[in-house]
């Protein structure tokens, strides 16, 4: 069985198509739990609707106020499946989804023993809130490398959307429980796959991505044109959000420093004082850990303003 993690808030505008898309998967074998942010609409309505139609497949954990990353968190602490997947209220699956992601998922699972966390994610169709085509590939129109997936890559910059994502037990132990220094759920996530497991992405769109303007992470073209509207928008937030990515790697690392490699130890406590390092020193610490974004024009910002 597949447990499908989903978080819902006010979400009466897209949770119905979003749900009629899990029902309709090739795979059936699944169990749709959902932690409710407090929703004021008529969220808890129509999942009330949908428990009537299948009966027995939906299970609310909570409906008490909750942020997205938090919503997610109370819903990977809960999970008990031996795999997940996590599920945004407002997009809608394509039938595959869930067989895709699992047949990678099972080929990958020959390679390692039962106890290794284990990340699948694909690539995600970006449409409107109507659902018509605005870009084909997420990472595509993001530029983002679709194979490297190094620990200090993953620190900066999350490759794997949470809508996308398939992972099993060993995983969701790993990134349990989900620090206050989480950026969001699915970076956290990835972060644990990077450094304890194996991450294996499937280079096939199987959601249709919305955006509607009231995501809470959405969708942006990589390139010069929306780069420089990005940095006029946010220019200073640039150091606060690197800072932020360094944190909550450090406080996942520091939880787990048992389990860490002489390696990686070394890193964390050099992660520490990253903050007290001159500006040379810690344009050399990202350089010889690999702490980089994908693409040059991200990389001048970063390096700019930390």
């Amino acid at each position: 069985m597949v447990q499908i993690l989903l978080a819902t808030y006010n979400s009466q505008n897209f949770l119905a198509s979003q749900l009629e898309s899990l029902f309709a998967q090739t795979y059936q074998d699944i169990e749709v739990l959902i932690s409710d942010g407090g929703s004021q609409d008529n969220t808890l309505g129509i999942i009330a609707d949908f428990q009537n139609r299948f009966p027995g497949r939906i299970r609310i954990l909570s409906t008490e106020p909750a942020l997205a990353c938090e919503n997610f968190a109370r819903l990977l602490a809960a999970a008990d499946g031996e795999i997940m997947m996590f599920c945004d209220h407002d997009d809608v699956w394509k039938k595959d989804k869930i067989s895709i992601s699992l047949a990678a998922y099972e080929q990958l699972a020959k390679e390692y023993s039962p106890d290794t966390p284990l990340l699948v994610f694909t690539d995600s169709e970006i449409v409107d809130g109507a659902l018509n085509p605005l870009l084909p590939s997420m990472m595509r129109s993001q530029r983002l490398n679709r194979s490297r997936f190094t620990p200090g890559r993953t620190i900066i910059q999350n490759y794997a959307s949470g809508n996308t994502m398939l992972f099993n037990r060993a995983l969701q132990h790993a990134a349990l429980p989900v620090g206050q220094q989480a950026v969001m759920h699915d970076h956290w996530v990835t972060l644990a796959a990077a450094f304890f497991g194996r991450i294996c992405y499937v280079d096939t769109a199987t959601i249709l991505y919305r955006q509607h303007g009231n995501n809470v992470l959405g969708a942006f073209r990589y390139d010069l044109k929306s780069c420089w509207k990005k940095f006029r928008q946010e220019a200073g937030n640039f150091r606060k959000k690197l800072y932020c990515k360094l944190d909550q790697a450090q406080q996942l690392l520091t939880e787990r420093r048992a389990e860490l490699s002489p390696e990686q130890k070394n890193f964390l406590d050099e992660l520490c004082k990253f903050r007290d390092m001159n500006k040379v020193a810690r344009w050399r610490f990202l350089l010889r850990n690999d702490m980089l974004h994908e693409g040059w024009l991200r990389n001048i910002a970063m390096f700019l303003s930390c």
